[in-house]
């Protein structure tokens, strides 16, 4: 419905373990959902700071944009 990925899901409730495995599976990391809102966002958004210095490591961008301002 909101276009979220398991790494969506994984960053918003800090699943380490689950965001490894997926790198492991090769998913993407960086990928927008409908409202145009990345892992890294999220992981922003719900101050997981820990996760959110996990996705910078790998390459997450840092300048994603969420509807036309920055988060």
């Amino acid at each position: 419905e909101c276009g979220n990925t398991v790494m969506h899901f994984a960053a918003e409730e800090n699943l380490a373990n689950i965001v490894d495995l997926l790198l492991h599976l090769e998913c993407h990391f960086d990928s927008v959902n409908k409202e145009g809102v990345t892992p890294l966002l999220i992981a922003v958004m719900r101050r997981n700071e820990e996760m959110a210095i996990t996705l910078l490591k790998l390459g997450a961008n840092p300048n994603a944009r969420f509807k036309s301002r920055t988060v």
